[in-house]
């Protein structure tokens, strides 16, 4: 009967030591293991947020949007080499790969002019909350220019054009009306159009001359008076001339305006 009791508590034990499982806390070899802490338990889509935010904390937003302008322009510069030998290529399979480059790039132009657009849209919301008073002092100018540089969603897309130093200027400015009053109605555009047409100009000196005109003038800006501004300071000073020469061969009186 000893025997069998000492047979019977060797097998309970080595029974015992051969099914020992380490717990949560500690491992085969004893070592502990650290205690899981609450980040562990977040789901992948909280650590990608948390990563990309840490991306967009580190860049201001105009360096965000540098970077996007400056990618947009790499896309503009792929478009028009796709566009160039869809022109000058007969039909071959070579073309039917320039055609889908040309497509993709316009779609993915469509989608860095929207990724602009809402980042500008909402740095001039937060511009517009963080100085009340500017916007208020403005409203109280009676000035329909000022009172029309308050925040506004411009409605931009890739097919709009951009005046460029090199660009033609009246027919950047036939663009800018018919395209932008296909995509928001004559109406808006009417009111609109000193903003559009500032906006854009992309050419940083042309802009800059463009804004300060608009900002002397005190009665709303038609688009024929936008016009009138824009070619004075985009047409250079021999083109302007032969215009007026141009003018005065029709006969018209001194008192007429020119447009």
């Amino acid at each position: 009967d000893d025997s069998s009791d000492d047979v019977s508590s060797s097998s309970e034990s080595s029974h015992s030591e051969g099914s020992s499982v380490p717990d949560d806390s500690s491992n085969a070899d004893g070592s502990v293991n650290p205690p899981i802490s609450e980040d562990a338990s977040m789901d992948l889509d909280d650590i990608d947020m948390r990563q990309d935010e840490s991306v967009i904390i580190s860049k201001t937003n105009e360096e965000l949007i540098s970077e996007l302008k400056e990618h947009k322009r790499r896309l503009i510069v792929r478009k028009l080499a796709a566009a160039r030998q869809l022109a000058v290529m007969a039909p071959t399979s070579q073309q039917e790969n320039n055609q889908r480059i040309y497509d993709s790039t316009q779609k993915e132009l469509k989608d860095v002019d929207k990724r602009i657009h809402r980042l500008e849209e909402a740095m001039e919301e937060l511009k517009a909350l963080t100085q009340p008073q500017a916007t208020k002092k403005s409203s109280k100018t009676n000035n329909p220019h000022e009172l029309s540089k308050q925040p506004l969603s411009l409605k931009i897309t890739a097919d709009m054009p951009r005046f460029e130093s090199n660009s033609d200027p009246r027919e950047f400015l036939d663009k800018v009306k018919h395209l932008v009053t296909a995509y928001i109605g004559r109406e808006s555009f009417e009111k609109y159009c000193d903003r559009y047409l500032s906006y854009l100009t992309v050419s940083e000196f042309h802009r800059q001359l463009l804004e300060e005109e608009f900002s002397q003038r005190t009665e709303p800006l038609t688009w024929d008076a936008c016009e009138t501004i824009f070619l004075r300071i985009a047409l250079n000073e021999q083109e302007r001339i032969a215009q007026v020469k141009a003018l005065l061969e029709t006969g018209r009186k001194d008192n007429e305006s020119f447009r």
